[in-house]
C-alpha cells in the first residue's frame, strides 16, 4: 500500500487529506482495501454511492449501456438522456433539464440562466443572494456563492455581485431589498455548512420575496436530493417549489452526472449556443442514472429508507443522551445526519477510521453521516456501537 501512496503523492494534485488506505472493491455498505479488511462506509463518497457497492441493478444497467452508444455529441438526440429527463420532470415539477457532470457545473448552469433572466428586466440586475454557511461548489461561480472564507479567499477576485444573509433569518430576509438581484440560491438542507435544514418559514418567505421581485429561486439539492432527506427531494417536505433545482451526487449512483431542472419561463430565454456540455448526459451514464433514479424514487424504496432513518435517529439520540457533555445535538433529516459535538470533530473522524467506520466532518463541529441509502438496521447498530466506543474513550 505504501508504494501506491508514494505514487499518489508524486502524481496526484494535493487537494485532499487522505488516510492510509487503498480501496480496491466494495460490497453493499462496505469498502475493502487490497489486503482484505472491510470498512463500514457511512459517507458513501460524500453522498454519491446511494445504492452502495456492486449493486446488481447497477451492474445490469452498466452491462446494458456498454453494448450501445457510450458517447456521442449533444449535437444529436439520444434516447437515454431524453428518458432520464422525462423521469426527473415527472417526479418533480414542470421544467426543462440540462445535464452536466458535477454539482458545481449544475450550479454554474443555474447562475448563468439566472443572470440572463435578470438582465431581461434591467441590465444591472446581476446580483446573487446566497446565505451564511452555504456551500455550492468549487468552480468560480459556485465558490463565489459559497460562504466559507477558506474556500473563497485564495481565489479572489471572485464573481462580482454576491451578497450573503444569515441562514434561517426570516426577519432579515423580509427587510432585504432584492431589486438588483437576478437570483437567490439556497440549500434546503445545508451540507458542508453543518447538516442544517432550512425552516419551512424561511423557505416560504424566500419564495414569497423572490416571486414578487421576479428573482429566480435556486434550490441546491446536490447533497440533500435524490431520497437522501427521506423525500425524493428535500423541497418536497414543504411543497415550496424553486425556479431551478440542481441535483447531482446520488443521481448517478456512483457515475458522474448532474442536472439543472429549470422552469419553462426561465428555460425559454436560453438559446442554442448559450450553454453546453461535452459529456453531460451522455447515453451510457444517462442509462445508469435512469435505472438508479427509477429505483430510488419508488414509494417502496422511500418507505424502507425512512424506517431505517427513523431507527438511526433514535440510536443517535440515545447516544446524545449517554454523552451529553460531548454531543450537543442530533441534526439533519432522513439519512443525512450529523452530531454537533463539543470535542474536536477531526479526532472523531480519525478514531472512526481506526475502527473501520468511514464518516466525515461538516462545518467546524459536526460529525457527518451520509451512508448508502440501502443500509439496514444492523448497519446502524454496527456504526453506533463503534461511535459509542469512541465517545466512551473520549470521555474517559
Amino acid at each position: 500500500m505504501q508504494h501506491w501512496i508514494e505514487k499518489a503523492n508524486r502524481y496526484l494534485l494535493n487537494t485532499y487529506r487522505r488516510p492510509p488506505v487503498l480501496f480496491d472493491h466494495g460490497e453493499g455498505a462496505y469498502l475493502f482495501d487490497r489486503n482484505g479488511p472491510r470498512y463500514l462506509d457511512f459517507i458513501a463518497g460524500i453522498g454519491v454511492s446511494a445504492l452502495g457497492y456492486n449493486h446488481p441493478l447497477i451492474q445490469k444497467a452498466i452491462q446494458e449501456a456498454s453494448q450501445k452508444v457510450i458517447h456521442t455529441s449533444n449535437l444529436y438526440f439520444t434516447r437515454p438522456q431524453i428518458e432520464l429527463a422525462e423521469l426527473l420532470v415527472s417526479k418533480t415539477f414542470d421544467s426543462r433539464v440540462f445535464f452536466a457532470n458535477s454539482g458545481s457545473e449544475a450550479v454554474e448552469t443555474a447562475l448563468k440562466v439566472s443572470r440572463k433572466w435578470g438582465k431581461q428586466f434591467q441590465p444591472e440586475r446581476i446580483k446573487i443572494l446566497a446565505f451564511e454557511h452555504s456551500f455550492h461548489g468549487r468552480s468560480m461561480g459556485a465558490v463565489s456563492a459559497t460562504y466559507t472564507e477558506k474556500y473563497r479567499k485564495p481565489f479572489t477576485p471572485l464573481i462580482e455581485g454576491v451578497e450573503f444573509l444569515p441562514f434561517n433569518d426570516v426577519t432579515g430576509l423580509n427587510d432585504f431589498d432584492l431589486s438588483e438581484f437576478c437570483c437567490a440560491i439556497v440549500e434546503p438542507i445545508q451540507g458542508e455548512g453543518g447538516i442544517t435544514p432550512a425552516t419551512p418559514e424561511f423557505l416560504s418567505k424566500l419564495r414569497e420575496k423572490t416571486k414578487r421581485a421576479d428573482v429566480a429561486l435556486i434550490f441546491d439539492e446536490i447533497q440533500c436530493g435524490v431520497a437522501r432527506s427521506g423525500k425524493l427531494y428535500a423541497y418536497q417536505h414543504t411543497g415550496i417549489e424553486p425556479d431551478i433545482l440542481t441535483t447531482a451526487k446520488a443521481l448517478g449512483a456512483g457515475f458522474p452526472i448532474s442536472a439543472a431542472l429549470i422552469k419553462p419561463e426561465l428555460a425559454d430565454i436560453i438559446n442554442a449556443g448559450d450553454h453546453g456540455s461535452t459529456f453531460g448526459g451522455n447515453p451510457f451514464v444517462a442509462h445508469v442514472a435512469k435505472t438508479a433514479f427509477a429505483y430510488l424514487s419508488s414509494d417502496e424504496f422511500l418507505s424502507r429508507l425512512n424506517a431505517v432513518a427513523d431507527y438511526f435517529h433514535k440510536k443517535l439520540t440515545a447516544l446524545q443522551t449517554a454523552y451529553p457533555a460531548q454531543i450537543k445535538a442530533v441534526k439533519g433529516m432522513g439519512l443525512m445526519k450529523g452530531l454537533e459535538v463539543e470535542i474536536p470533530v477531526l479526532n472523531l473522524v480519525t478514531h472512526a477510521f481506526e475502527n473501520r467506520l468511514l464518516v466525515a466532518r461538516a462545518g467546524e463541529n459536526v460529525l457527518r453521516f451520509l451512508p448508502p441509502l440501502i443500509i439496514e438496521k444492523h448497519h446502524v447498530d454496527e456504526a453506533v456501537t463503534i461511535l459509542d466506543r469512541i465517545f466512551k474513550k473520549e470521555g474517559a
